[in-house]
């Protein structure tokens, strides 16, 4: 409705302004800079746009499903994968997306948490490609841990903007403290380990599983690290796989500021755990175990 009225550069401002007035810089858990015009996942447009789930009954049923080992982000995961209830969010917001920025260009999603959905997705969108960006076990629960910490211990403003059932979470004080509990106590240290490498297991299982359901034509594979220190070859691997035209005028190298990653104590301390239970997936994409 912004852009019939022409409303567009109005909403922007006003968002930019809203940032400005609560002093939001970055997205805090990562230092990335923000402003009205960066882009998030489609997940959020999904799970702020369906029924609210009952509160407090359903956060306690995403921390029991963490508990278990299943995938979950915590917050209400159901919502922020591609299902009956939310293809057709999702489908509006491509076809908004096409009418601001023309048909004839390629429409790039991004949405972690479908990560373990694919074949469902090809399903809703036959012509779709994927591109699967993956990443060493070890760095990617150390980056679940710190954000978890970052987002639980203080509200983020920007968070608790772009997802309102976050905002809600810090209503609500015994459930905060529930969550507070197992992911930042000392005493759930171990327990966080095992709930998130079952989470990945499960993750990387079903992607070995049914990775040879797609045709070799419709998805390729990267790792994290190629792209960070050779990003130009790998978009360029990336642009040829879409049938592309490259035209990388700018070196995307000097675009990119790598972050020193430190792993935390818990995770340091697990290492050969973690390797141990993820082997298959490691071994597959040729990371030292």
């Amino acid at each position: 409705m912004n852009y019939v009225y022409q409303r567009e550069k109005q909403v922007r401002e006003e968002l930019d302004n809203l940032y400005k007035s609560l002093g939001i810089k970055n997205r805090i858990f990562d230092n990335v800079e923000i402003d009205s015009n960066y882009p998030e996942e489609y997940g959020l447009i999904q799970m702020n746009a369906i029924q609210p789930p009952r509160f407090p009954d359903s956060l306690f049923k995403s921390l029991g499903r963490a508990l278990h080992g299943q995938n979950t982000t915590l917050f209400f995961d159901d919502g922020f994968q591609l299902n009956s209830e939310t293809f057709a969010i999702l489908y509006e917001a491509c076809r908004k997306i096409q009418l601001l920025s023309g048909n004839n260009k390629i429409l790039l999603l991004k949405n972690p948490w479908d990560f373990t959905n694919f074949l469902h997705l090809k399903k809703a969108f036959p012509n779709a490609k994927f591109i699967f960006i993956h990443r060493h076990p070890i760095q990617v629960i150390n980056s679940r841990l710190k954000t978890l910490r970052s987002v639980l211990e203080n509200k983020n403003p920007y968070v608790a903007i772009q997802f309102k059932m976050y905002a809600k979470l810090f209503e609500m004080r015994i459930v905060l403290s529930a969550f507070r509990l197992v992911f930042l106590s000392e005493f759930f240290s171990e327990a966080r380990i095992w709930i998130l490498s079952r989470n990945l297991t499960r993750a990387f299982s079903n992607f070995l599983d049914n990775i040879n359901s797609l045709e070799s034509k419709d998805f390729i594979s990267v790792k994290y690290e190629e792209l960070c220190i050779e990003p130009d070859i790998t978009i360029s691997k990336i642009l040829k796989f879409l049938s592309i035209e490259q035209n990388l005028a700018q070196n995307c190298k000097t675009q990119i500021q790598p972050r020193g990653v430190k792993l935390l104590p818990e995770v340091n301390r697990r290492t050969n755990y973690i390797c141990r239970h993820l082997k298959p997936y490691m071994s597959q994409f040729g990371y030292e175990i």
